[in-house]
Parts: C-alpha cells; structure tokens; sequence
C-alpha cells in the first residue's frame, strides 16, 4: 500500500511539473499596462518616469504594442507623450523595435535555464551578458503563476529579475544595465499595473505606486515613423555629458531640419539648424544632471525624430 500511494504521488508531482513546463507563454497585454520607473541619478535624486503600452501597430507585416513614456508637468499632469518602440511576444521570446530604428531587438527570452547566458543590447547603448542564476515559478498578486528568470549580479550589484508578462526589476526596457558601466543611471521598477491592479511592488519602492493609466488605447496598424522609410537618426553618448554627436543618415532627404532639446520641464535648452549629416553639439552653459528630450522637425514644423536621452553632470 505505501509503494501504491509513494508510486501515486511520484506520478502526480511529475504531471504537476510537465504542466507547469508545458504552460503557454505570458505575453504582455496591449493596452491598460503601466510600469512605474525610476533612476538613481546620485544619492539624493531619484527620476521617476511612467511607461504605458497603449494600442498597436503593424511593422513589417508584424503586429507590436506601441510603449511610450508618459511625462508630467510640475502640477503632476501628464504634459507630453514619447513614442519609445513596440514589441511583439513569440512563443519564449519578447523583441522590440526601438524607435526611429527598424530592425528587432531581443528583449527577452523565458526560457533561460540556470548557468545559461545571453547577450542584450541595452538602452545605454552596450552589450552587456546576463549569466541566469535560476527558472522558477512565483504566483503574482492577480493569482498568476509566472516564469521568474533570475541572474547573476553584475558587478556586485542588485540581482535582477525577470518575471514574465511582466519584464525586469531594472525596467521594461531597461534591463542589463550594469550598474557599474553607468553609475548615474541605475534604473528600478517601482511597480507594474494592468487594468487598475497593482500585480508586482518594489520590495522597498522609493516611490508612491499612484500612476494609473485608464484611457482607451487605439490600434494604427500603421508603421510609427514614416521617416524611417527614408533616414535614421542616432545620438551619442547616452549618457551624456557637455555634449553629444549627432548623425542622421540619407540627410540630403531633409529640408532644413532643425534640433531642439528640451528638459524634463518642457524648458527649452538649445535650437539649432543642422547643416551635415554629422555633428557635435555643445552646450554653452552646464546642465543638471537629468532626462533630455532631442526633437528634430523639418522647415515645416513636422517633428522627424524624438530621441530621450540622460545627460548633465
């Protein structure tokens, strides 16, 4: 009788495993989803900022959900809205199309076994390799059972987390950031909601989790930037510090493009037309370390490009 009952329950915590293996993939919702963020940009200064997927769009006859960045003025209204890519989730995998690029970018990989590695392009611009530390699963407060990835520490840092359907404890985007590369730009996921719901909380959030984004999203099934069609626009470094080098390819497309740089206020720092397909840009005066936002417009008006960027000292 007890081989009978030690066999059953041998056969019942094997099913209950290939199950849990064989479970399909979360994917990230398209619409109602909010990633409260932040960076440490010194020991006293914390950034918050807010990402939001919102609607969808179709790039290279592939359906993505659009992200954007979600600013507020000082009265703590939303001011302005930053277009910053879209992703697409396929079967263990999650990739991202950057904006004002047009190739995909993978952003994650759930499927990451203990010792496994892979290899990130970050949004500071490196390549840095994740080494996975552990594959398990932990049950969400919506009473979801998820993937949760987690890696070894980089430098002596934080250990990041991925938790799937949900993204990294860096940040939906921000995940790889070594802490030792850029010291002044350590991201954190304060908390993610869905439809109004807190699912995932800092351990300790330096930040009050009241973000909640509840307007309806709309689908485009249009490609985001048109101008894509014709050039692209890079800037660097990211981050950066009294100045930065600009290059914008197929430039004899443009007509009289024109550069302005506006800080987290909506202030506006610098304007300047652009007279070459590459330039470096100086600042006059020294700025306060912070988020930048580079907006490129035609003659017209029409924006071309918007690219964020940290900068300042």
């Amino acid at each position: 009788m007890n081989n009978k009952i030690y066999f059953l329950t041998t056969v019942f915590i094997i099913v209950n495993v290939l199950l849990i293996k064989a479970q399909s993939t979360l994917s990230f919702p398209s619409q109602m989803a909010t990633w409260q963020e932040g960076y440490y940009l010194s020991a006293n200064q914390i950034i918050p900022e807010r990402k939001v997927l919102c609607g969808d769009s179709t790039i290279n006859n592939k359906t993505y959900s659009k992200i954007f960045s979600i600013i507020f003025n000082n009265q703590g209204l939303e001011s302005n809205r930053f277009y910053e890519g879209a992703l697409r989730s396929e079967t263990d995998f999650v990739f991202w199309i950057p904006k004002n690029e047009s190739m995909e970018i993978l952003l994650y990989d759930w499927s990451l076994e203990s010792t496994q590695t892979i290899s990130l392009q970050t949004i500071t611009g490196s390549q840095n390799v994740l080494v996975a530390k552990s594959n398990e699963y932990i049950t969400t407060s919506d009473g979801v059972l998820r993937r949760a990835i987690v890696f070894k520490s980089q430098g002596g840092g934080v250990e990041e987390v991925w938790i799937e359907g949900i993204g990294s404890s860096s940040g939906i985007l921000s995940r790889g950031v070594n802490p030792n590369e850029s010291p002044d730009y350590i991201p954190f996921l304060n908390c993610y909601r869905y439809d109004s719901e807190i699912i995932f909380t800092h351990p300790n959030p330096p930040l009050i989790c009241n973000y909640i984004f509840n307007e309806n999203c709309l689908s485009t099934s249009i490609y985001e930037n048109e101008n894509l069609e014709r050039s692209n626009f890079f800037v660097f470094p990211n981050p950066f510090l009294d100045e930065i080098e600009i290059e914008i390819r197929h430039f004899d497309l443009l007509e009289k493009p024109i550069l302005k740089i506006f800080n987290l206020q909506g202030k506006e720092i610098l304007t300047t037309y652009l007279q070459s397909s590459k330039e470096v840009i100086s600042f006059d005066e020294k700025l306060k370390m912070g988020i930048y936002f580079l907006v490129v417009s035609d003659k017209s008006g029409d924006v071309l490009f918007r690219r964020k960027m940290v900068g300042g000292s």
